[in-house]
């Protein structure tokens, strides 16, 4: 745990602090919250994942009904 500045106030806080305890300002947010405030990068890569699998899922399911077209 390391301590850093607050954005806000400069008082020195815990780098696992949510908010300042001074002046009450949001350090990192929590849930979908944190999500934003980092720029949302963890969104980017839940989509990156997620659409290529469901892509594929996708792609699979027609694959295997045009098969059972031709049989």
């Amino acid at each position: 745990m390391a301590m850093i500045k607050c954005p806000e106030c400069g008082n020195e806080i815990s780098s696992d602090a949510i908010s300042c305890p001074q002046c009450g300002k949001k350090i990192k947010g929590t849930g979908i919250e944190g999500i934003i405030d980092s720029g949302g990068s963890a969104f980017v890569y839940i989509l990156a994942i997620v659409i290529p699998v469901g892509f594929l899922i996708w792609l699979g399911s027609n694959i295997v009904s045009c098969v059972g077209h031709l049989v």
